[in-house]
């Protein structure tokens, strides 16, 4: 896919001064699912779809999952379809114990964070390191996570985790691939608190690219950030 000025990516070039960029991605089908009533997802969108996945990992330097996405597919969270380096991999664990057989924890191909609540412990491989936000909130994971050095953060999964970003007002970039597949009963992505009327919906900007045979929609999340402060995430310092 083109890395030009109309690439998807072309907004993703210049970091924000004073916070990190927050982008996240899904993919889903025609119906919104994105699994079947068992859970299966491999793979709901195609190839390109995937590529370009692991082309916002590339661009980003540390990568979120949250602990179902962990469990459910046990990613490497890597780069191997793009040319560039592995983003630092951020694994929420909001409790303990916690098994440390996944592959993030054992393939040495990228350096690994843990996230865990203040209260909770757990042990670990001497090279993963841990991290206790308070509060263990995404908007205290944020901080954090700014504080540890963090630019760019791809919030890559489950769609709980995504929502909740999003719910939070904490997103910059929504990528949003739709695969031409319909599914009919399952998960489904984006879950956010309800709304009585359709002038609460969320209507953001959006620029639409062709993925192979999935359709890519990048929506400006900013757009609908709270309005007492719409351009900057509400961060704890």
């Amino acid at each position: 896919m083109e890395q030009g000025n109309n690439s998807p990516y072309d907004v993703l070039r210049d970091h924000y001064a004073n916070r990190p960029q927050v982008i996240a991605q899904l993919g889903q089908s025609l119906d919104g699912r994105i699994a079947t009533v068992t859970g299966h997802s491999h793979f709901v969108t195609s190839q390109a779809d995937r590529v370009h996945l692991h082309q916002l990992r590339e661009i980003c330097d540390a990568v979120l999952i949250g602990p179902g996405t962990l469990i459910k597919d046990n990613p490497q969270l890597t780069v191997r379809h793009v040319a560039g380096a592995n983003p630092l991999r951020v694994i929420m664990a909001p409790r303990a114990p916690f098994d440390t057989h996944y592959a993030v924890f054992n393939d040495h191909q990228a350096p690994t964070l843990l996230l865990l609540p203040p209260d909770q412990t757990v042990s670990l491989p001497a090279h993963i390191e841990c991290l206790y936000p308070q509060p263990y909130t995404p908007q205290g994971i944020l901080a954090a996570l700014a504080k540890r050095g963090v630019q760019q953060l791809l919030v890559e999964g489950g769609a709980r985790t995504v929502s909740a970003w999003f719910a939070a007002d904490l997103l910059d970039w929504l990528y949003l691939t739709i695969a031409p597949v319909v599914i009919g009963a399952g998960p489904t992505g984006l879950t956010l608190p309800p709304i009585s009327h359709m002038d609460q919906a969320k209507r953001l900007p959006v620029k639409r690219f062709s993925l192979g045979e999935d359709m890519l929609f990048r929506l400006d999340c900013r757009a609908a950030k709270s309005p007492q402060d719409p351009a900057e995430p509400s961060v704890e310092p």
